[in-house]
């Protein structure tokens, strides 16, 4: 009982920072790792009522990122939730399918920090890739997206000095990349 208020309590408080203008925010140093953690405590139980596995491959010794640590988590938010809608289409077509599965991984490759989210559901269509990150396109069912979800997140990893890579095997797997480029960004130190 005492854990779930504590999971509610921090809930509620997510909603709040979500609900209130970011206009007067000033960019701060947070834990990416934990700011990824943050996010993921807002939507475990329901992954986990629908049998999807979250598997957290997370490099301690990444630098801190300089920006808005809700924005990040609202980003992280908004690609677990496709992720998961990529599985459930996938189930929906096959039977057999029972693996349910995203890996979240943070690292850092050369001078890129690397934020990587892949699951293993529906994947992307080809023809699609180019315009997924496009305002108002959306290849969901209609009535269940809005097309603006990665268009937002796109724009705030940007505004962060970022950039996200989509890269896609239909049937099979989709992986996003948050890439910020360590000589270009405003980062603080280790954890």
């Amino acid at each position: 009982i005492f854990e779930n208020l504590t999971r509610i309590r921090n809930i509620i408080d997510h909603i709040r920072v979500f609900s209130r203008s970011n206009v007067e925010y000033i960019p701060i140093a947070f834990n990416i790792n934990m700011s990824i953690e943050n996010a993921i405590s807002m939507i475990s139980e329901q992954f986990k009522h629908l049998g999807i596995r979250l598997n957290l491959l997370l490099d301690e010794e990444i630098p801190q990122l300089v920006c808005n640590t809700y924005q990040f988590e609202q980003v992280i938010i908004n690609l677990l939730s496709n992720a998961k809608d990529a599985i459930l289409e996938k189930k929906s077509m096959d039977d057999n399918f029972m693996d349910f599965c995203i890996d979240i991984n943070t690292f850092v490759n050369d001078d890129n920090l690397i934020i990587e989210v892949k699951d293993n559901g529906m994947g992307i269509r080809e023809e699609d890739l180019n315009n997924i990150l496009l305002p108002f396109f959306s290849t969901k069912e209609e009535g269940k997206g809005t097309g603006l979800g990665l268009s937002i997140c796109y724009q705030i990893i940007k505004d962060m000095g970022g950039n996200i890579e989509i890269s896609s095997v239909r049937s099979k797997q989709t992986i996003i990349k948050l890439i910020f480029d360590l000589k270009k960004i405003n980062y603080g130190a280790t954890r």
